[in-house]
């Protein structure tokens, strides 16, 4: 018995065959970008820093950079701010100890 298969017009195994394929050169290329952007970020940071200390360092520069832009050091928004922090304490010391 002799079983012969033409595939030339199956456009469903030709799809298929073709996504997994595809699916195995991504898997591949996701690795190595992941292990290329490594690579790279440790030559820019150093091995010796550790992930808090550049978190931590990272903080503070936006901090700093907040505090000395000009919506922040402006009267208003200071008077805003100090407005609403006041109004919410005096909302939360009425709640605590209501007057009778």
């Amino acid at each position: 018995m002799t079983v012969s298969l033409n595939i030339q017009n199956d456009e469903e195994l030709r799809a298929y065959i073709k996504d997994l394929v595809k699916g195995q050169v991504l898997s591949i290329a996701r690795e190595e970008i992941v292990n290329i952007i490594n690579d790279v970020v440790l030559k820019k940071i150093g091995r010796t820093t550790s992930p808090d200390t550049i978190f931590q360092e990272e903080i503070t520069k936006m901090v700093k950079a907040e505090l000395l832009s000009t919506t922040w050091s402006s009267p208003s928004y200071i008077k805003k701010v100090a407005r609403e922090v006041v109004e919410q304490q005096l909302k939360d010391i009425l709640i605590k100890n209501p007057i009778v």
